[in-house]
């Protein structure tokens, strides 16, 4: 701080103003006391110092209370923080203690919950393999009810042309039949399917529920939920994967279940075989009935008519003929095998000889259509004659160019031998005339004859070799 004049004790001051004042009488009597100008001035500078002080002093005194007032401000504000602060430490405290609960529960819970729920997946799972795995059993049994049928109403006709197409019926309705089998058997799939939707989506609701009433918001807990759940689920999913896998084993490879897979093949083949057999039959005495009534027609017949009946009767004829020649077997004389080898022949023959214009002719159709579909009924009966014949003679061990002799002929399903192995290579061989099943067939010998396995044994006798 900088003064106009030197600091000075109050008695100084006093005294040096005594001194300097004078005292003066002017010329009317009055007095006057001289003052020294320079006195004057120095107490002006005094009171200006003092001004200066004081300002000095004012702007101090503000200066501090500002400072005071921010350092107050401060701490109000620091304090304030600091109390939120630790209210907001405290809240967060508390969440994590809930949310440490609501971990609690969903760890106790949400296990069983979501293994329930892939049960249920699994178990749909599995049923749909099933389900596949058994559907065409399922179709094939159902389609044999109807079929046997079917059968029976073409068994009663006699008609060719009507049996062609009752036969051909058969295999559309059948046909039909089988798609609306198998949309049966796929609705029933169907509402198990919904069933274990519906289940599926309870079990899930169920644990969404579990989830939404114990709500984690802390994110350290919710980190560690998280990690868990990821973990249960990955292990329920291996657990379910192995389950699948172990339940689908079991069922396909089930004792009871393939032994009566089994059987049932078994049944079927010997059920086949035997309506084979049986049509076979009647097949032939439906030829013997139709030939005696040839006899009559014959007789009162002229022109095509005539010719068209001769060439039925001459099939007939064959016909009885080769269905007499199946009991062949590996014992049977050269003699009985050429003359069955000749009916064989015979019966190709009159196959040739048969055409529209035949059935026409003999049984009067007035379509072209009958006339083919009585052609088909002559050409399949002939031509399933001669299929069991090749059977009988790969059975008897006769070689031909069509079979082939096999020493290790086994029986197939439908009771009957077939050769599986080591079978000879066909070649060509001199052409037999007017055969049409047996063409390319080599002369039989005497070393084509020999006896082999099951030979012998008619075809009701290697039925029962299998029972």
């Amino acid at each position: 701080m900088k003064l106009n004049s030197k600091i000075r004790m109050f008695e100084e001051f006093t005294n040096a103003e005594k001194s300097e004042v004078k005292v003066t009488i002017d010329t009317k009597g009055q007095v006057k006391d001289a003052v020294d100008t320079k006195v004057v001035d120095t107490k002006t500078a005094i009171l200006d110092d003092v001004d200066h002080i004081l300002g000095d002093l004012e702007t101090l005194s503000k200066q501090i209370d500002e400072s005071i007032e921010k350092t107050i401000e401060s701490l109000t504000n620091d304090f304030l923080n600091s109390s939120l602060n630790e209210a907001t430490a405290g809240e967060m405290m508390m969440q994590m203690f809930k949310d440490m609960g609501a971990m609690a529960k969903l760890g106790a819970s949400y296990k069983k919950m979501a293994a329930t729920k892939a049960a249920i997946d699994t178990d749909k799972k599995v049923y749909a393999l099933k389900a596949a795995a058994e559907k065409p059993e399922k179709e094939a049994k159902a389609l044999q009810v109807i079929k046997d049928k079917l059968n029976d109403g073409i068994k009663a006709e006699k008609d060719p042309a009507k049996k062609q197409r009752l036969r051909a019926m058969r295999d559309k309705k059948l046909e039909a039949i089988k798609a609306q089998v198998s949309a049966k058997i796929d609705r029933v799939k169907q509402d198990q399917d919904k069933k274990f939707d519906r289940d599926s989506a309870d079990a899930q609701t169920t644990i969404s529920k579990l989830i939404s009433d114990n709500k984690i918001t802390s994110p350290i807990m919710t980190a560690r939920w998280d990690a868990m759940k990821i973990d249960i689920d990955r292990n329920i999913e291996d657990e379910n994967i192995t389950a699948e896998r172990d339940a689908w084993d079991e069922f396909i490879e089930d004792e009871d279940r393939l032994k009566r897979l089994e059987k049932d093949a078994l049944d079927q083949a010997k059920k086949d075989a035997a309506e084979d057999d049986a049509r076979l039959e009647q097949s032939r005495v439906d030829a013997e009935e139709a030939q005696v009534e040839l006899d009559g027609k014959i007789a009162n017949a002229q022109g095509d008519e005539k010719i068209a009946l001769d060439k039925l009767k001459e099939w007939n004829a064959a016909y009885v003929d080769l269905s007499a020649k199946m009991n062949l077997t590996g014992e049977s004389t050269p003699e009985e095998k050429t003359a069955a080898k000749d009916a064989n022949t015979r019966l190709s023959d009159a196959d040739k000889a048969l055409s529209k214009k035949t059935m026409k002719d003999a049984f009067g159709y007035d379509n072209e259509l009958e006339s083919e579909q009585a052609l088909m009924d002559f050409n399949e009966r002939s031509e399933e004659l001669k299929s069991e014949f090749k059977a009988i003679k790969t059975a008897a061990g006769v070689r031909t160019s069509d079979t082939g002799y096999n020493e290790n002929t086994q029986l197939d399903g439908s009771g009957r031998l077939s050769s599986i192995i080591n079978e000879a290579p066909e070649t060509e061989e001199a052409p037999e005339v007017n055969e049409a099943s047996e063409v390319n067939e080599a002369p039989e010998t005497e070393e084509d004859m020999t006896p082999k396995v099951y030979e012998g044994m008619s075809i009701t006798e290697r039925f029962k070799a299998l029972m």
